[in-house]
């Protein structure tokens, strides 16, 4: 009987030196299907070098999968953006099975006494591993740098 496990988790300010759990506590065998992010960068610098680490079956120091970055799991390679100009742009993109749908833009259509529009960069990206399936047997869990 297969079961399906999903959290949500969320925090403030991540912490320096410890990696944030994206899914911890599944027992018994199973298949990883995705993960969607959702991320404010809180400084202009480069956000994307986080490894996404797959800790399979008994793994404890050393996790089974650990990806080269942030932005290569979410297939971007080097980065998301390209530069012309001397200007850097962001781009956005969905595919199946995985995407980059959400890059936070000034709005300048809003206007409100209410309402700031300088907050930080905020970013959305999903990727589904149904062609490239994560399997284990007794236990995962994910974390990213």
């Amino acid at each position: 009987m297969a079961y399906f496990h999903a959290q949500w988790h969320r925090e403030s300010m991540t912490s320096l030196g410890r990696d944030y759990v994206i899914l911890d506590h599944v027992k018994g065998r199973g298949q990883y299907v995705g993960t969607y992010l959702s991320l404010a960068t809180l400084q202009r610098y480069w956000w994307g070098e986080g490894e996404m680490k797959f800790y399979l079956d008994g793994d404890r120091d050393y996790p089974t999968i650990c990806s080269t970055g942030t932005e290569d799991y979410f297939g971007g390679a080097w980065s998301f953006a390209s530069r012309d100009d001397n200007l850097t742009e962001e781009h956005t993109y969905c595919t199946p099975f995985m995407g980059y749908p959400y890059f936070s833009r000034n709005d300048e259509l809003t206007q409100s006494l209410y309402y700031l529009n300088d907050k930080p960069t905020e970013r959305g990206l999903y990727r589904f591993h149904l062609p490239d399936p994560i399997s284990f047997e007794q236990e995962l869990k994910v974390t990213l740098q």
